[in-house]
Parts: structure tokens; sequence; C-alpha cells
């Protein structure tokens, strides 16, 4: 008791939230037995330790946190970004060729009027499924599928996005030469390859949740040993 009391004289000038959080810990160490309490130590010695033992908690808390509500999302989109991209480029591709057929030579469309209306109506899109993505990214659970749930998970939501390119073009094609059912009907004979696209955005994505959870497991880990043993140990590989 005369220890404890010490103490809490030692960091009663703290910051309040400092000071509540070390007194915390102190009680996680008392009731866990941790062997530092019962040396003969100063109690300067010991709150010391004990704000060590605190800062690396907080630490590891900030880093899981930020793991959690930032990096995971960030290195996802950073893949949706690059594959819509590759997307656009197609249903682009696609255009550029119907209006080839029409007799439009190459140099003609690089700044026809038609063309850079439709990559601005694909840009519009692709900005709309990208805020689309991101929703299906933070809303479901991608490694807690099985393979079975994540194929019918990655069918179901691209029948969604592509729905949702569909709803667009519907609402803002407007070229007359390049009527929007067949625009329609050759953008559906890329289905498969825009499939594939899709697929693999979620997958990569699945991937990158994985590694992250291996990340989070490991911080958990060393949070469980500092609590149950008052010691900070090895901090390599969690920063």
């Amino acid at each position: 008791m005369s220890n404890t009391l010490g103490i809490i004289r030692v960091i009663k000038d703290l910051d309040p939230i400092v000071a509540a959080l070390i007194v915390a810990v102190l009680i996680i160490g008392s009731y866990n037995g941790w062997e530092f309490f019962s040396k003969k130590k100063s109690n300067k010695e010991i709150t010391n330790k004990l704000m060590l033992i605190w800062s690396r908690l907080f630490e590891l808390a900030n880093h899981k946190s930020r793991i959690i509500y930032h990096d995971i999302l960030a290195d996802q989109m950073r893949v949706v970004e690059v594959r819509l991209d590759e997307c656009t480029r197609i249903l682009q591709d696609v255009y550029f060729d119907l209006k080839k057929e029409l007799g439009y030579s190459a140099a003609e469309l690089v700044g026809h009027p038609s063309i850079k209306t439709y990559r601005l109506i694909l840009r519009i899109a692709r900005e709309d499924i990208k805020t689309s993505v991101r929703a299906i990214l933070q809303e479901n659970h991608l490694i807690d599928k099985s393979e079975i749930e994540l194929q019918q998970h990655i069918r179901q939501q691209y029948e969604q996005v592509s729905r949702q390119l569909t709803d667009i073009l519907n609402e803002l094609h407007e070229d007359k030469d390049v009527p929007r059912d067949q625009l329609y009907r050759v953008n559906q004979a890329q289905n498969h390859r825009l499939f594939e696209i899709f697929s693999s955005i979620i997958r990569s994505c699945r991937d990158i949740a994985i590694r992250y959870e291996g990340e989070v497991r490991q911080i958990e880990k060393q949070v469980k040993t500092i609590l149950e043993k008052g010691e900070i140990g090895d901090t390599d590989g969690v920063t």
C-alpha cells in the first residue's frame, strides 16, 4: 500500500489523462502480480516503468487503430483505382472502335467532342462505382468468407456495379451516331473481361485484409504479453 501511495504522489502532477492511464496500468499490474512490484525499487523507478509500459500500450493501440481505420482501406483503394482505370480504358476503346466503324479516322477522333463527352461520362461512372466499391470493402468482412461465399459475393457485387454503370450510361449517353442499345450490346461483349477485373479487385483487397489481420494479431499478442508480465520486451516488427 505504501508503494502505491508513493507512486500516486509522484504522478499526481502529470497531465490528468496520462496520470489516470498510468493508474489504470498500475491496477492491471497489481492484479496480474507483475514481478517488479515485489522488488525493492523506489517509487520513481516504478513510476517510470509504468510510464514506459503505458507509452508502449498507447503506441500499440494507436498502431492497431491506424491499421483498422486507415491502412487497410487505403491500400485496398489504391488497387481499386488502378483496376477501375483499366476498366475505363476497355470501355473507351469499345466506343472508339464504334466511331471508327462510322468512318472517322483515329486523328479525327482524338479531339472529337463526342469522344471528350464519353470520356467525361466514364469518369463520372468511375467515381460513382469507386464510391460503391469503397462501401463494399467497408461493410463486408472479406476474410471471413469461404471460397464459395466469396465467389457468390463477387458475382452479386459485380451485378450491382454493372447495373450502376448501365444506369449512368442510360441517363447520360446522347451520341446519336452510336445509339445507346448498340453501345450496350458491344459493352456486354466485354462483360467477361470486366468481371475478371472486378473479381481480381475483390480478391486482392481480401489478400490485403488478411495481411493486415496478421499485423493486428501480432499487436494483440504484444499487448497481452505486456499486461500479463509487465514487460515491454522486443518491439521489433510493430511500430
